[in-house]
């Protein structure tokens, strides 16, 4: 029983003071074995609450969204002009000829924002207006259709989406002069 507590202070010692793993009982002592059995309970770690929240059920999709389902990880897409099969709209923001797109979320019950950007006076600098230009409460079927100005220069518009269980991502809209604008964009969604 000595060697056994050596080796338990041990184990704890070389492994961090700091953490508290459940004790591991090495030993053919059945009643070791039964005090280790029915004495302890294991708390939740990071892990244990990481899987859970895996588990936790999505949002509901927007039905648009199953020929991209392949997108796992993805809160929607920008499909940029031009697009072979443009999918229907159901809204449209900003009306032109050229640098436009289509939005797809894919959660119901998202938020789709378009806010301008506001440049300090030097240009050093850039601050999201208070407002979003343009934004849309994303019902089942949504798309969102709309010039996304990307002017040479400095950035005018900032785009984001926000699912109904408040993760978001977004991106600056901005031009690209070494490789153009790319066909499709990623809004990423991380559980």
């Amino acid at each position: 029983m000595k060697k056994l507590s050596f080796i338990l202070i041990l184990c704890m010692l070389l492994c961090g003071c700091g953490k508290s793993p459940a004790p591991t009982v090495t030993t053919e002592d059945p009643d070791a074995l039964q005090t280790e059995a029915s004495g302890t309970q294991e708390a939740p770690t990071a892990d244990m609450a990481n899987s859970s929240a895996q588990l936790s059920p999505l949002p509901e999709e927007n039905s648009v969204w199953a020929p991209y389902s392949e997108y796992e990880n993805m809160l929607g897409i920008v499909l940029n002009e031009p697009v072979e099969n443009p999918p229907r709209y159901t809204t449209v923001w900003m009306e032109g000829e050229f640098e436009c797109g289509y939005i797809i979320p894919r959660f119901v019950g998202s938020y789709v924002n378009l806010y301008q950007l506001e440049w300090s006076e030097d240009f050093s600098t850039y601050t999201l207006a208070d407002e979003p230009s343009y934004s849309t409460l994303v019902g089942d079927g949504c798309v969102i259709y709309s010039v996304l100005p990307r002017p040479e220069g400095f950035p005018t518009w900032y785009l984001e989406i926000i699912s109904p269980d408040g993760k978001g991502d977004g991106w600056v809209l901005q031009y690209d002069g070494r490789d153009g604008t790319a066909p499709i964009e990623f809004f990423e969604y991380l559980p």
